[in-house]
């Protein structure tokens, strides 16, 4: 599970640093969840835009992350930003 999630931190990080150098922080978190520094309105636009839900501080859940769905959230957060 642990290799996972490292895996799954790893294909967000790969996919929003492509577009956007300021996610390179995240490297150095660990666990299950993320800070990913978006704010209320654009988590809120997460939700109701493309159906990613997290809380309005912005963490999300990595271990929620999968081969299907990386590139999607990916998107999602560097639409809203």
């Amino acid at each position: 599970m642990r290799e996972r999630i490292t895996q799954m931190r790893q294909a967000l990080i790969l996919g929003l640093t492509k577009k956007s150098s300021s996610f390179g922080f995240l490297n150095q978190q660990k666990g299950m969840f993320s800070y990913t520094c978006l704010n209320e309105g654009q988590v809120e636009r997460l939700v109701s835009e493309y159906g990613i839900y997290l809380p309005k501080d912005g963490r999300i859940s990595v271990a929620g992350l999968n081969a299907d769905n990386v590139e999607y959230v990916t998107e999602a957060i560097l639409a809203v930003l």
